[in-house]
């Protein structure tokens, strides 16, 4: 079965400007590698199962740059909208910047979802209860991304 097709999108990724690796499992504790385990808690998806069930990208290649950002979504959203079911906006950097401030943290609204920036030093997720809404919400996600 063909599942969804769901693109999450990062803000910048300071390990590689490779493209590819946006979002990218490794190396331990990075955004992908937390993406990944938030998935994982639930479906039990390895991290290949993982890349292979997400398509992922940043705003920005190099450092975060608000006005760069904005200017990636300005001209990346109708064809973003057009080729996938559901974008997941991750972190305040990329929900505001695509001019959905107005979001909750995390949401699952029509084709957008947010969840608040995975990074190792956001303390949102040290709280069980919300770090276990946000595998909920990349459970239902992934269940989707792979057609089940």
């Amino acid at each position: 079965m063909r599942g969804e097709r769901i693109l999450v999108v990062g803000m910048c990724n300071p390990i590689s400007d490779d493209p590819r690796r946006a979002l990218w499992p490794e190396p331990a504790r990075c955004t992908g590698w937390n993406l990944w385990k938030l998935t994982e808690a639930r479906t039990g998806c390895t991290p290949e199962q993982y890349t292979a069930a997400f398509h992922r990208t940043n705003m920005v290649i190099g450092k975060w740059h608000w006005p760069t950002a904005v200017g990636w979504w300005e001209a990346s959203k109708d064809q973003i909208l057009e080729d996938f079911d559901i974008t997941l906006l991750l972190g305040a950097g990329p929900r505001t910047a695509a001019g959905m401030g107005e979001l909750p943290e995390l949401c699952l609204r029509g084709g957008i979802a947010t969840l608040p920036h995975p990074s190792g030093l956001n303390r949102w997720y040290n709280i069980r209860a919300q770090k276990a809404a946000a595998e909920i919400l990349m459970e239902e996600l992934y269940l989707r991304a792979i057609g089940e």
